[in-house]
């Protein structure tokens, strides 16, 4: 295998997915198997799975933190897994939860300090990505039948549909804008991928809109809010004056579309509150309480329960990350996808000041799974986090460069640190590179 090109591949399977697939696929297909292919292509390439391997008999990461994940996916695979194997729930239930759980651990899953890759493929990957949110809210319009102009008109279960929910297009509806500013410059070129790049975003916000998504909505509000404040700290006030014009005349252009969405969102937010959310966690709460046993370990992966959600229909997901823990691992599955998340973070606080753009992108991702929306299931969020760990990597060696004036590389801030430290004769000293 190619170890330098797993990116590529994984890149590939991204747009596969995002032109191809569907976030909950109810009967994977043809495509579906392809997009695995690619994907288990790609994860072997990149010499995860090795290093994983190594860790897991003591011979890879010496750190107790690596060591404790490593051990935590391996509970949280096989626990659950045997506790639904013992209760006998459908087979079909137990692989629509193993799978995406493979898909949660991505980020761990390709970690190979030997597989980090430049900063050009990173964003190749984060491209790729933003590319397939743009290609599924375009699909959205196509199966929904409604215009991206409709926004605002009518609140309507009809423009109400799974591909905006996947969040790849709330990824691609933050971080295409604001890379965008980033790297605008006033030449033709620039400007052409710029306005290419805000038609992409403005799909997806529509597609967002349509269907009334309002924590989508109001994390991409202030991802742009943070975003041009940090850019216009990094690269100056022209970022706030000139962001400010523009968001000035799309608001004059679209102001009764933006009203009407406003009105709706309130509608919506007064009819139904946070849409059954906390009644959907006491349930759960109220059925492991019943059981001590479930209450620690959960009832497994395929478990089902009569989600309030959904009518009191028997379902197989709930729709946040922490009631989902809960119902199919326990308090302990809780606690450990928590410690998860936490050792994600700080691999991403690492980098965060380098590339804020994606931070905010996949914060507000992250944000989304594990309290709103159950996005977690998708390939999408998994490649969403996968990006922390590819960008963490890629910082750890010193192959993070300046990216349009706003990241400084790590190796030459260290060179830099050591010649004021030593003074000009570090220069002198020899003729190397």
């Amino acid at each position: 295998m190619n170890r330098g090109k797993w990116w590529l591949v994984m890149a590939g399977a991204l747009v596969l997915y995002g032109a191809a697939s569907e976030p909950f696929p109810q009967e994977p297909g043809l495509f579906e198997a392809a997009i695995g292919l690619l994907l288990v292509y790609s994860v072997a390439a990149s010499g995860g799975p090795l290093c994983l391997m190594r860790t897991a008999v003591g011979r890879g990461e010496r750190s107790w933190v690596g060591r404790s994940v490593v051990l935590l996916f391996g509970c949280f695979l096989l626990v659950p897994l045997l506790v639904g194997i013992t209760h006998g729930w459908a087979p079909w239930d137990v692989t629509r939860d193993v799978i995406p759980l493979l898909y949660l651990f991505l980020p761990l899953l390709i970690l190979n300090r030997r597989s980090a890759v430049g900063k050009a493929q990173t964003d190749a990957l984060m491209y790729a990505l933003a590319f397939g949110g743009v290609l599924i809210a375009f699909r959205y319009f196509l199966k929904t039948g409604v215009s991206p102009l409709a926004l605002g008109r009518d609140y309507s279960p009809e423009t109400t549909h799974l591909f905006a929910y996947d969040p790849s297009v709330v990824f691609a509806a933050i971080v295409l804008p604001l890379k965008a500013i980033e790297r605008f410059r006033c030449d033709i070129k620039s400007m052409a991928i710029t306005l290419v790049m805000l038609v992409g975003a403005g799909l997806c916000i529509s597609a967002l809109g349509l269907s009334f998504l309002r924590a989508p909505l109001g994390l991409t509000v202030l991802a742009y809010v943070v975003g041009i404040w940090w850019l216009g700290k990094r690269r100056g006030k022209a970022v706030w004056i000139w962001s400010g014009v523009f968001a000035l005349i799309v608001a004059i252009a679209i102001h009764k579309q933006l009203a009407g969405l406003v009105h709706w969102l309130a509608w919506k937010t007064g009819r139904y509150g946070v849409d059954g959310k906390f009644e959907e966690l006491h349930a759960v709460w109220s059925l492991v309480r019943g059981s001590g046993g479930a209450l620690v370990y959960g009832f497994g992966w395929g478990s089902v329960f009569a989600d309030p959600v959904n009518t009191g229909k028997l379902t197989s997901f709930a729709h946040s990350l922490i009631t989902y823990s809960l119902l199919k691992a326990g308090l302990i599955g809780v606690a450990g996808i928590l410690a998860y998340l936490a050792w994600l973070a700080g691999k991403l606080g690492a980098w965060a000041r380098e590339d804020m753009t994606l931070a905010l992108g996949i914060g507000a991702v992250v944000i989304i799974g594990l309290f709103f929306q159950p996005v977690f299931k998708t390939l999408s969020f998994g490649a969403i986090l996968m990006l922390i760990s590819v960008r963490w990597m890629q910082w750890e060696s010193g192959k993070l460069v300046p990216n349009s004036a706003v990241s400084v590389d790590k190796s030459e801030r260290t060179r830099q640190a050591i010649k004021s430290a030593t003074g000009p004769m570090t220069g002198t000293a020899g003729h190397g590179p």
